[in-house]
C-alpha cells in the first residue's frame, strides 16, 4: 500500500472538533470544515501548505505593487475638433488621498490584504469610515476579515451587513470585492472552500510523510534466524545489538545463526516526489499560477518565447481578472463620469531593445511624443518635448490632391490647366472624394 494511500485511510479516522461537509457544499467564508481526507480545511490552515502560500502571496504581492488612480472622462479641442481624453484626477480629490484607505497601514499592504482576502476567502470586504466633503467619495476604508462579517436583509428588503462593533451597515457603506460569485449569492465563493479535497489530501500528505519519517514507521533493517526466540531472547538481542553498533561504523559479527537484512522504502512506496509534483500542479491550476512562475523551470519554454510570453499570459490571464473585479468595486464609490484603474504597464515591459524599438514606432508614426515616452521610461519632461510628428506622406485624403497641386506650381502647366481650381473640383469628383 502506498505511502499516499495510507495517509487518506489514516488521516480519515481522525476526529476533531469540526463538522465535515460530506454532501458536496461549499463552506461560507471562513466556516471550518474536515475534507475527505480528515484534515480542517480553512483559509488560514491552507496557508500552511507551500503551494497555496506561494500562489497566493504572489497575487498579492504582484498586484498590490501596481500604480493605480482616478479618472475621468473629457473632451478637448484639437485641430478644430472635438477628441475625448482621458485625464487623471490627483489626491485629494481621488479616492483615498495620498494618505491611503486605512491610517494604520500603507496603500501597498492594504492592496496586498485586499487581494489576499480575494484568492483566500473568496471576497475582501471593508467598512467605510470616512468620505470626502467635497465629493463624497471614500476616504478611509478598514478591512475586516469576511468570517467576521455576517449579512441579511431588513424587513423591506435592503440588504444589510454586521461588523464587528457596528451592525446594520447599507451596501453604500461597505467596500465588497467577490471573487467569484454565484447567482442569487451576496458573499463571494471561497477557492479553498470549493477545493476542499484537493488541498486536504496535500495537507494529509505532509502530515503523514514527515510522521513517517520522524516515528520511524519502517525498520531500517531486521535481524533474522531460523532458532525459535522467545520474547525475552528478542529483547535480549535487540538490546545488545543496538549496545554493540548504534552510531558506529565497525564490522558486525553474527553468530548463532543470526543473519543483517537491511531494509530498504521502494520508490513506488514512497511517492513523495511524485504526489508533490502533482498536487503543485494542481494548486497552481486553482489559483491561475503558472508553475514556472513559483520557480519550477522544468516547461520554462512552453509558453511561446518562453518566459516573456509566460509572464504576458500571467498578467493577461491570472492578474488581470482581480483587479478587474477591484476596479469594478471602487468605480462604483465614485461620482458618476470617474473611474479606478490599476496599471499594469509595469508588469509588461520587455527588455531595453524592445521596447526601444518600440518607442521608436510610436515616434515616427506620431501617437508618443518625446515627454510621453519618457513619462514611461520614470524620467522627467523636456522643453518642446510635446510635440508629435508625422511622416510627410501621410496626410488626410481629402487633402491630398490639393497639397499635390498647390505643392508645385509647375504642375498645372505641365498638365495644360489654365483653371487649376476648376481642374482640382473636376478631379475630386472623378476620384468620389468630397
Amino acid at each position: 500500500m502506498t505511502l499516499l494511500r495510507q495517509a487518506a485511510q489514516n488521516l480519515r479516522l481522525t476526529t476533531l472538533p469540526w463538522v465535515a461537509v460530506s454532501d458536496g457544499t461549499i463552506p461560507s467564508p471562513g466556516q471550518s470544515a474536515l475534507s475527505t481526507a480528515g484534515v480542517s480545511v480553512t483559509p488560514r490552515t491552507s496557508m500552511q501548505q507551500i503551494d497555496v502560500w506561494s500562489c497566493t502571496t504572489h497575487l498579492g504581492d504582484q498586484i498590490a505593487g501596481l500604480p493605480t488612480g482616478v479618472f475621468r472622462s473629457t473632451t478637448r479641442q484639437t485641430d478644430g475638433r472635438t477628441v475625448k481624453v482621458r485625464e487623471e484626477i490627483p489626491p485629494p480629490t481621488a479616492m483615498f488621498g495620498s494618505a491611503g484607505p486605512d491610517p494604520e497601514t500603507n496603500s501597498e499592504q492594504w492592496m496586498f490584504q485586499a487581494v489576499w482576502s480575494m484568492v483566500l476567502a473568496g471576497e475582501a470586504i471593508g467598512l467605510i469610515t470616512g468620505r470626502s466633503k467635497r465629493n463624497n467619495v471614500p476616504t478611509g476604508v478598514i478591512l475586516f476579515d469576511p468570517a467576521e462579517v455576517r449579512h441579511h436583509r431588513s424587513n423591506a428588503g435592503q440588504l444589510l451587513f454586521d461588523f464587528p462593533g457596528q451592525k446594520n451597515v447599507t451596501r453604500r457603506d461597505v467596500l465588497h470585492i467577490p471573487l467569484y460569485q454565484l447567482p442569487g449569492s451576496v458573499r463571494g465563493l471561497s477557492p479553498i472552500g470549493a477545493h476542499m479535497r484537493l488541498i486536504g489530501m496535500t495537507i494529509a500528505t505532509e502530515e503523514f510523510g514527515a510522521r513517517w519519517y520522524a516515528e520511524g514507521s519502517a525498520p531500517s533493517a531486521v535481524l533474522e534466524t531460523d532458532k525459535p526466540l522467545d520474547q525475552d531472547e528478542t529483547v535480549r538481542i535487540q538490546a545488545r545489538w543496538l549496545a554493540s553498533h548504534a552510531g558506529k561504523r565497525v564490522p558486525a559479527v553474527m553468530s548463532g545463526g543470526l543473519k543483517y537484512k537491511p531494509v530498504s522504502i521502494k520508490p513506488n512506496e514512497s511517492q513523495f516526489l511524485e504526489s508533490r509534483a502533482y498536487n503543485s500542479l494542481q494548486i497552481s491550476k486553482l489559483f491561475r499560477v503558472p508553475p514556472q512562475i513559483l520557480g519550477d523551470t522544468t516547461k520554462s519554454t512552453s509558453f511561446g518565447k518562453g518566459l516573456e510570453e509566460l509572464g504576458i499570459w500571467y498578467v493577461v490571464y491570472s492578474l488581470q481578472p482581480l483587479f478587474r473585479r477591484i476596479e469594478a468595486e471602487f468605480t462604483r464609490h465614485l461620482p458618476a463620469g470617474q473611474y479606478f484603474r490599476v496599471n499594469p504597464a509595469g508588469l509588461l515591459r520587455s527588455n531595453i531593445r524592445d521596447r526601444y524599438q518600440s518607442y521608436a514606432v510610436a515616434r515616427m508614426w506620431g501617437w508618443l511624443s518625446v515627454n510621453d515616452i519618457r513619462a514611461l521610461e520614470d524620467l522627467p519632461p523636456i522643453d518642446g518635448g510635446d510635440i508629435y510628428l508625422q511622416p510627410v506622406n501621410m496626410v488626410d485624403a481629402s487633402q491630398a490632391l490639393d497639397l499635390i497641386m498647390k505643392s508645385d506650381s509647375g504642375i498645372a502647366d505641365a498638365l495644360g490647366v489654365d483653371d487649376l481650381d476648376e481642374f482640382t473640383e473636376q478631379t475630386r469628383l472623378l476620384a468620389g472624394l468630397p
